[in-house]
């Protein structure tokens, strides 16, 4: 009992098991013989198309220019600054400026602007021409026709930028329709980019600039007053001297605890910093609550309070001496005018700040002028800088137009391919063998060959002693051995077969045309055998020979109203044939249609000479199966003709199905 696998399997496959035939090398060369034309028209069109399609499109090389982000320049203002932070921040600035609009727009007007980069196809021209404006293909929005929209649109397709992680190389590739152009691309937008980078640098560093030298100024000098005493006595030139003396000498003092305050902030932040980074470590690691890390919060307490006592005593002594200093300079004739004094040059701010708030004045103009030397000559670049400009790339990188052609190749040959399927697929004609036994069932003994059917269209016994001569001395199989060798297979299949004297040939479509090769098959076989046969032709639609004038018929044979040598021609009064022949009747109507009865045959067939070795009856057309029927019942074998040009599956289908019978023997394939 089959499963439910072998079932399916069953279903699925249908007839097509392995024990039925399946399509050989012959078939697939008359496949090819019969489509050559359809083939070799799909072919020139598709080889046309190959070569005029790809040129609407171009092919894509690509181009990559590379720089280099450098954290650390001449001036030294890159110290103290984490070096991947400042990449983090170029590397983003770099992604961002690609995707501006305004900024992809100044790329692509540097280098010619729409007419380089919207180049229309040829097939899009075309349209417009042929169209006349009536149909717009394009969208109507006012967005869509910008140019800065449009340029920024194909230019961020056509430019990747690729900052590297962590190793400081921004990467920008150029993807366009020329060498040329992708080189270009690339190094003008890298300059371009590398330049906006350092005028953004430049524009930060003057804000700051503004800022500082604005609100932190030089000690103002002391302004002379506006009524000069005429004359100063001894005594207060002394105090004035005085007085000057201990304010240097508070200016200094102040001065010598600034710097000890900076150096005990110092002290403190580096007795520290090795504590905070063993906590930091500690806290990656454990809970906050761990006795590790609450110990080493304990002790950054201990230092910061050890050195908190000492900076409160250096700021009680700072405060002092100001306070000195101010009620100094209050009480002095030639204290300084404090009308245009910024808060800034008061004594609170000099000393170490004073010195570091300079310091960093002259470090942002010392950076400021090294990037715009930078900006200026690319050759003295070290902040960011191409290290490998774009090379000139003649290789496409998408060969779009090869790609297009091979597309093109590969749907004309499938398109080619399905044609020829489809067409083979629904050709109703019995003409293929394999085909033929997988519809039917029934096995096909011969094929008779019509390649040379102009020269061996007429066979006759003297033609078929030729072919015979013929067949004997040739090395290699001809056209005239091909088709002798056709016939001589049928021989042979009914000598295999036959088991009787009457055999039956039937044709399987209604316009069937095998008198002629019926004929041909008969007289090579009576040379062969040299014995006497019998043709009984009862097809009056395609006779294999047409009786001329009147006189008793194979109707009135059957009747028994004639004797057989009344309506027998001899092949002696016969041109061209081996074989004797009872010609069909000239019409079949009316009352002739009973004559094919099985018992007036079988009647009729008793009174034929027994020095017949096989006596032939040819049916009648398909259409008239109730007599083939007749026909066969009293014939011992029959075989079925298939006419490759005229039979179709349906046809054959019918005969098979009207004449089923264990008494045939195969089919015989005309043409295939």
């Amino acid at each position: 009992m089959k499963d439910f696998s072998e079932k399916l399997e069953e279903e699925i496959l249908g007839q097509w098991g392995r024990q039925k035939p399946l399509p050989d090398r012959i078939y697939f060369f008359k496949v090819f013989r019969r489509n050559f034309g359809l083939m070799g028209l799909g072919i020139l069109i598709t080889g046309a198309l190959a070569l005029t399609l790809p040129l609407i499109v171009d092919n894509t090389y690509k181009s990559s220019v590379y720089a280099i982000f450098d954290h650390v320049d001449v001036s030294g203002s890159g110290l103290g600054t984490s070096p991947q932070v400042r990449y983090n921040t170029v590397a983003r600035l770099f992604r961002a400026r690609f995707e501006s609009q305004d900024f992809l727009t100044e790329i692509a007007n540097k280098l010619g602007g729409r007419d380089v980069f919207m180049r229309e196809s040829p097939i899009g021209q075309l349209m417009q021409k042929v169209l006349k404006g009536r149909v717009n293909l394009l969208n109507d929005d006012a967005e869509a026709k910008d140019d800065k929209v449009i340029l920024a649109k194909v230019l961020s397709k056509q430019l990747d930028a690729f900052p590297e992680p962590e190793s400081g190389v921004l990467t920008l590739t150029a993807y366009t329709h020329t060498p040329k152009l992708s080189q270009d691309l690339a190094n003008q937008a890298m300059e371009l980019f590398i330049r906006k980078e350092l005028d953004e640098q430049i524009r930060s560093l003057d804000i700051k600039l503004n800022f500082l030298q604005k609100n932190i100024t030089k000690q103002p000098e002391a302004r002379s007053s506006r009524r000069a005493e005429p004359q100063e006595s001894r005594a207060s030139r002394v105090n004035k001297l005085q007085a000057a003396d201990k304010q240097t000498e508070l200016e200094d003092r102040l001065r010598t605890l600034n710097g000890q305050l900076d150096n005990a902030r110092i002290d403190r932040e580096q007795a520290m910093a090795e504590v905070k980074r063993e906590l930091v470590r500690l806290q990656t690691t454990l809970q906050p609550n761990h006795p590790q890390v609450v110990e080493k919060r304990k002790e950054l307490d201990v230092i910061a309070s050890q050195y908190a006592n000492n900076e409160n005593k250096i700021q009680n002594s700072l405060e002092a001496v100001r306070a000195q200093l101010r009620a100094l300079r209050s009480s002095s004739a030639l204290g300084p005018d404090v009308t245009n004094l910024d808060i800034r040059d008061s004594q609170d701010y000099q000393g170490s700040f004073f010195v570091a708030v300079s310091d960093r004045i002259k470090d942002i103009e010392l950076e400021r002028k090294n990037l715009i030397r930078q900006k200026d000559d690319p050759n003295l670049r070290t902040r960011l800088r191409i290290i490998y400009p774009a090379a000139y790339e003649p290789t496409p990188y998408k060969n779009n137009r090869r790609n297009m052609a091979l597309a093109v190749v590969a749907a004309g040959l499938g398109v080619i391919g399905i044609l020829i399927i489809l067409r083979e697929i629904r050709n109703p004609r019995a003409r293929d063998v394999w085909r033929v036994e997988r519809s039917t069932g029934q096995e096909i003994v011969a094929q008779i060959s019509l390649k040379s059917a102009n020269e061996f269209s007429d066979i006759t016994p003297n033609l078929a002693d030729k072919l015979r001569s013929h067949l004997s001395k040739i090395n290699r199989v001809d056209d005239a051995a091909r088709t002798l060798l056709s016939y001589r297979r049928l021989e042979l299949a009914m000598e295999r077969g036959c088991q009787g004297r009457v055999v039956m040939l039937i044709n399987a479509g209604p316009f069937d045309e095998t008198a002629l090769a019926i004929k041909n098959f008969l007289n090579i076989y009576a040379t062969d055998h040299q014995d006497d046969y019998l043709l009984i032709d009862c097809n009056l639609q395609d006779p294999v020979y047409r009786k001329v004038g009147d006189g008793p018929d194979l109707v009135d044979f059957w009747e028994g109203r004639a004797s057989f040598e009344k309506v027998m021609l001899p092949r002696e009064e016969l041109d061209g044939f081996a074989f004797d022949v009872i010609p069909p009747m000239p019409k079949l109507s009316g009352e002739k249609t009973r004559a094919f009865r099985e018992d007036r045959i079988e009647l009729a067939l008793d009174k034929i000479p027994g020095h017949y070795k096989k006596v032939f009856i040819r049916a009648m057309p398909e259409s008239h199966f109730i007599e083939n029927m007749a026909l066969l019942k009293v014939s011992s074998d029959g075989f079925v003709f298939v006419d490759a040009n005229h039979t179709s599956y349906f046809d054959l289908q019918r005969t098979l199905t009207h004449l089923k019978s264990d008494k045939l023997r195969g089919l015989v394939a005309l043409g295939t």
